[in-house]
């Protein structure tokens, strides 16, 4: 069994067809049957959702999402759902917490600055009786969220691409393309396209090269987790895709404050978790694991 995160697809049975007939099963199940609930309950209720309630129908698509990946992996190519977290199958609950409290308290502290700056630009928001009838739903349903999303456009999507081509930064940059697209649909684009594709493509090549670098894809679960759920439960901004209750609200969108953001603690992210290893050169053979 080999221990490379890329090669972890060679476990299963990958003859063309079978990919043929997965992707188009998994975007199925997410963007068809997905968005069955959703249609259904704007028809019934006049187009007329609370903020709670939109919030959770979008959510329920990747439970859809979810099902359908499985579908794909478990019958189609005949392997383990877990292969595409790590190669031995195993999961490191931990390395999801570290993941997680690592990103969260950067983020934290990158919105007690902004608000340090400019006070003005934050208003508090909470209304503790929606907040806390909210939270248990967040903290179920956001996990799951993003969970999904990592298991298939860093698991099977960068596994499957590796079978593609050896070549790990073309891995990590088409899987990122793929990854920002389906975002563009999110209604926040609207305030700068151009800088939102950049920092969706942006968070994809980070995500991609954490996997990578871990060579495990629980790291980079539990940062995206933590990143959805304090936009969730801690800080909101006009145009979200979710407008969900949160303790504070940003009063103007600003797109490229965000990228900027966004790239400062991707570097200390990746200095805390990787920079403090003796480094190793780029070059080394396809097999090693962890190397980008």
């Amino acid at each position: 069994m080999s221990s490379s995160f890329l090669k972890v697809a060679h476990q299963g049975r990958n003859t063309w067809w079978r990919y043929w007939l997965a992707i188009p099963l998994i975007l199925f199940f997410w963007f068809i049957l997905g968005s069955i609930p959703y249609a259904a309950a704007l028809m019934l209720q006049d187009f007329n959702l609370g903020n709670v309630q939109e919030y959770l129908l979008l959510n329920l698509s990747f439970w859809f999402f979810g099902l359908g990946l499985a579908i794909a992996v478990c019958w189609i190519h005949r392997r383990s759902l877990l292969s595409l977290i790590s190669a031995d199958k195993s999961v490191r609950w931990g390395r999801i917490a570290q993941g997680f409290a690592v990103w969260l308290a950067l983020m934290v502290a990158a919105v007690a600055i902004s608000y340090g700056m400019n006070p003005s630009q934050l208003e508090w928001t909470l209304n503790w009786g929606t907040w806390l009838r909210f939270l248990p739903l967040a903290l179920i349903m956001t996990p799951i969220q993003t969970t999904v999303e990592e298991l298939f456009f860093r698991g099977y999507l960068m596994q499957s691409l590796g079978l593609l081509t050896q070549h790990r930064w073309l891995v990590m940059l088409l899987s990122a393309i793929l990854f920002a697209v389906p975002h563009f649909a999110n209604p926040e684009m609207a305030a700068n396209p151009g800088v939102l594709a950049l920092y969706y493509l942006l968070f994809g090549l980070v995500a991609a090269l954490f996997t990578l670098k871990d060579n495990r894809l629980e790291l980079i679960i539990g940062i995206h987790a933590a990143n959805n759920l304090l936009g969730a439960l801690l800080v909101s901004y006009p145009d979200s895709v979710f407008n969900t209750p949160t303790l504070l609200r940003y009063t103007t969108f600003n797109p490229v404050s965000s990228l900027i953001s966004f790239i400062i603690l991707s570097g200390i992210s990746y200095f805390w978790f990787f920079g403090r290893k003796k480094p190793m050169p780029l070059s080394m053979p396809e097999d090693s694991p962890g190397q980008v």
